[in-house]
């Protein structure tokens, strides 16, 4: 289902490469099923005070992030050129505005979000690898 058999234009060498919906779309759960599931659920149920309010945070948020999802959906197809937010920055706010969301991009949000994808991985992995050691430190 998530690739199909090339075609004979594909074959040739054209540029016809695209990804489709379902493409992008594993790649925005596996990311936020990646991290942010097994991150913040803790955190989130400890500051609710309940499992019921804790769950209804967490509903509220799933809907919230769907709006922005959609949101997205819609400047991606109303934006007509390749780049992702790239190009809609540039698109409806200028190049200024495109230069220094991919800066900031670049320095900051992708290497905060590897970081966080890290210490999630090393988290989990030194309770197998390491069962004895104490988690408060």
């Amino acid at each position: 289902f998530f690739s199909r058999p090339c075609s004979p234009r594909m074959a040739e060498g054209s540029d016809d490469h695209k990804l489709g919906w379902v493409h992008g779309m594993a790649l925005v759960v596996g990311s936020i099923v990646g991290s942010g599931l097994f991150v913040s659920p803790g955190d989130v149920f400890a500051m609710c005070g309940s499992v019921g309010y804790g769950l209804v945070v967490w509903t509220l948020a799933g809907l919230l992030c769907l709006i922005g999802g959609l949101c997205y959906a819609e400047l991606g197809c109303a934006v007509e050129r390749s780049g992702g937010e790239y190009a809609i920055f540039v698109e409806l706010l200028g190049r200024p505005f495109g230069f220094a969301f991919a800066w900031v991009s670049f320095w900051v949000q992708a290497p905060a979000a590897m970081g966080l994808l890290g210490i999630t991985f090393a988290r989990y992995v030194s309770v197998v690898v390491f069962p004895r050691m104490d988690d408060s430190a």
